[in-house]
């Protein structure tokens, strides 16, 4: 007979919390807490995962949240102190923003089955694959808000281009003198625009006229800090198939932020991974970025009165997001 402190997650909830269901199979005193498991998708724990505390009745109380009641993240990227990036947080004062409003995801992108570079090996030049290591039982859900630019929805999929070109014509491409065709942008180039580090590949000249960038905070506890309780996404394998959650008090963008098209942009929607292990083993080239894509969505202000709801390719993430004011400006914002 199995240990009962054993949770063996293949059985049907009984209980539910808050509307998530965190208690698949659980056995009568197991401890909750932060799970320690380094598998990408573990069959069973030996401990309960413990709920965010900002979460209550599966509502996230985003006005508890210094990191990302308001979008705070892009002011630690790279690109922090260029351009408008300052405009981001100056002039974030949330009225008429971009509001979270739900987000449901069946697949947490933390699988090993992952191909995190296909290509030639950095040293030998031989055809090499890499596949995503274990990155335990959390996942980490980033996004990041651009202004609308054709060239960027063509590169993310979401438009086919005119004519025989499948490049754009980006006028502030390196070199552009209004009949050149600037080089395809690759999914690297758009991972690397969300989290600032265009100048680490040398593509700077691409990056956006404004950008945000902060998290999506999950049900689940992943690490407990005295500045700052990390709220993550847990394993859809095996534990909780289909986790949802909704939120008040998150902004994602600012409709009336002083650059062009404000009110047409573009929300691109990520898992990170941490690359450095497999760069030290000298397996990825230093600047190649193993994050997950998970998605990219056109929203226009006019379509936000009303919660709407974005699905993305894999149907495996729903986000809704609607226009609105925060109610509980924070000290940040005042």
């Amino acid at each position: 007979m199995p240990d009962k402190k054993i949770i063996f997650f293949l059985s049907l909830c009984l209980v539910f919390w808050g509307g998530l269901n965190v208690c698949r199979g659980q056995a009568d005193g197991v401890k909750t807490g932060i799970i320690k498991n380094k598998e990408a998708n573990p069959r069973t724990l030996d401990i309960r995962p413990a709920p965010c505390p900002r979460v209550k009745d599966a509502v996230y109380d985003g006005a508890r949240d210094r990191f990302n009641h308001i979008p705070v993240f892009q002011l630690l990227d790279a690109d922090a102190g260029q351009g408008n990036q300052y405009k981001a947080y100056a002039e974030m004062d949330g009225k008429n923003v971009l509001l979270l409003r739900e987000v449901k995801i069946r697949y947490d992108y933390e699988d090993t089955a992952i191909i995190d570079y296909e290509g030639p090996h950095p040293i030998t030049g031989k055809p090499h694959v890499v596949h995503e290591g274990n990155g335990g039982f959390y996942a980490n859900i980033h996004y990041a808000v651009v202004p609308y630019e054709p060239w960027i929805a063509e590169m993310a999929g979401l438009t086919r281009p005119k004519g025989p070109l499948r490049g754009r014509l980006h006028p502030r491409n390196a070199g552009w003198r209004g009949a050149t065709q600037a080089p395809p942008i690759d999914r690297q180039t758009l991972l690397h625009m969300a989290v600032g580090k265009l100048k680490e590949i040398e593509k700077d000249n691409l990056r956006p006229a404004l950008r945000t960038h902060s998290l999506i905070p999950g049900p689940f506890l992943s690490k407990s800090e005295r500045i700052y309780d990390m709220c993550e996404w847990g394993d859809t394998a095996y534990q909780y198939p289909e986790q949802t959650l909704r939120y008040d008090e998150i902004a994602l963008w600012d409709w009336d932020y002083s650059v062009k098209n404000a009110d047409h942009v573009l929300l691109i929607v990520w898992e990170g991974d941490e690359e450095d292990w497999l760069i030290q083993q000298k397996l990825i080239d230093p600047f190649h970025l193993t994050d997950d894509l998970i998605g990219v969505f056109e929203i226009r202000k006019e379509k936000t009165g009303k919660p709407l709801t974005l699905v993305n390719e894999r149907k495996d993430f729903e986000i809704t997001v609607q226009t609105g004011d925060l109610l509980d400006l924070n000290k940040e914002m005042k």
